[in-house]
């Protein structure tokens, strides 16, 4: 695990999010239904239009379509998705990149990833590669923009999460998921990774799901 992915890891679970992995593309779907669990229920499950490289890469549709029960995903693309993504109950993005030092996630949106995809459900997870963290916000400000500029392609907005939604407004009693998801999980892949490592820093088992919350 390298320094940015450790740091980041500290960062997200100091603002209450709960962080899995490492862990390697293989293992992605098997690591998400594990994480996800019981929070799943009748209501939907909010995913990127397809195909996203991540999500819908063949380990992980083989693990959603052998969900235990019966999920029901819907995407942006979808024509339910104007009246069915407030009652989603969770919703799961791919970051961007990451910014160690402030322990915050960017997800870009996109006319395949609105910004409701991470804002209305209770719940989401969102899943990070480890070569997309940077140490510092700049840098991570930095790189978004250069890549921008590289593939002429501006998002139409970035969303920028640290943890769960927080408000003091309501005679200043802190409350949890007013404006937001109550709950961030999130998933850190990588593509090359030491296994032995990987299992004793994180808490899973031989095959990549995390044992331990």
């Amino acid at each position: 695990m390298t320094d940015a992915v450790s740091l980041l890891s500290e960062r997200l679970r100091a603002n209450r999010c709960a962080v899995h992995g490492p862990v390697d593309r293989g293992h992605l779907g098997a690591t998400i239904v594990a994480v996800l669990g019981a929070l799943v229920d009748s209501r939907p499950v909010a995913l990127p239009s397809a195909p996203d490289p991540l999500l819908d890469a063949p380990g992980v549709t083989a693990a959603f379509a052998d969900w235990p029960g019966s999920v029901d995903v819907i995407r942006p693309d979808s024509p339910r998705w104007p009246d069915e993504i407030a009652g989603c109950c969770v919703g799961i993005a791919v970051a961007t990149l990451a910014a160690a030092d402030l322990g915050i996630v960017a997800v870009a949106c996109s006319p395949g990833a609105p910004r409701s995809l991470t804002l209305l459900a209770p719940t989401i997870l969102l899943v990070v590669r480890a070569e997309t963290v940077h140490h510092s916000f700049e840098d991570a400000w930095g790189a978004l923009a250069s890549g921008s500029l590289a593939s002429g392609a501006l998002a139409s907005g970035v969303s920028w999460i640290s943890g769960p939604s927080r408000t003091g407004d309501l005679e200043m009693i802190l409350t949890w998921g007013v404006h937001g998801p109550a709950r961030v999980e999130v998933v850190i892949v990588t593509s090359d990774p030491p296994a032995d490592v990987i299992g004793a820093a994180a808490g899973i088992d031989g095959a990549g799901i995390e044992v331990s919350r």
